[in-house]
This record gives C-alpha cells, structure tokens and sequence, in this order.
C-alpha cells in the first residue's frame, strides 16, 4: 500500500486501485448520537465524537441503513438526535467504505464534522426497544 495524503493534511494508506472506496456520496447523510454530545460539540465549536479518535473517522449513514444502524448500535439508548448533514458542506474527507460485516458500503467522515455542515438536528426515538 503507497502512503497518500489527505486533504486535511493527514498521511494514511491507500489501497490498491480494486479495493479502493467510493469516493461520490449522497447528497445528504445522517449521525446518529446523543444530545448531550451535540450539546458539547456546539459549545467547542466542532462535532469530533468518540469514533473519530477509536476508528480514525465518523460513522455516517445514508438515508436508507440509518434504522439499521439504529437497531445495531443504539437499541435503547435514550436521548439520542439525528443529524441531517449536506455532504457539498463538509470540510474532512468523505469515503464511501465496504463494512465487511454488512456487505455493504456505509459513508465514513475522516476528521472532525464542521458543524455548519450539518443541516437539521431532531430528536431520534427510532432506536428500538428502551
């Protein structure tokens, strides 16, 4: 693998050209997290939420595997809010990668998720049985 880098400055690894992820996206995208997280990021004025420091990006969703993704990682957790983020505003890298697990392709954000980018916040009760 050749090291490349971003367009936020950071060095990583690009793979070769028949693994390399999509790099188009969807014209809107959704987070998942809790209110309390958004409370934090509008006061430091940049959303960086615990899955950019553990994974190197933030888990996105596309419209469609966004009650999925609720019923996977947040099943009854409570306070959450979605957020409805422009994918043309976005400042960090956006990849669309293959989740093996999945066999599906999901949209990762590599760097912090500027917050005018995001477009709607509402709150998220979709998260199966609390």
């Amino acid at each position: 693998m050749a090291n490349s880098q971003t367009a936020t400055g950071a060095v990583g690894c690009t793979p070769p050209a028949n693994q390399r992820a999509r790099t188009d996206y969807a014209p809107v995208l959704l987070h998942l997290t809790t209110r309390e997280e958004w409370d934090a990021a509008q006061a430091a004025g940049i959303y960086e939420p615990p899955s950019l420091a553990k994974d190197g990006f933030v888990h996105l969703s596309a419209p469609n595997q966004v009650l999925a993704t609720a019923e996977r990682h947040f099943a009854g957790v409570r306070g959450l809010v979605m957020l409805t983020i422009a994918a043309e505003r976005l400042t960090a890298p956006l990849r669309y990668e293959t989740v093996p697990e999945r066999a599906e392709m999901f949209p990762h954000l590599y760097g912090p998720l500027n917050l005018d980018a995001v477009t709607a916040v509402v709150d998220f009760t979709g998260a199966g049985p609390s």
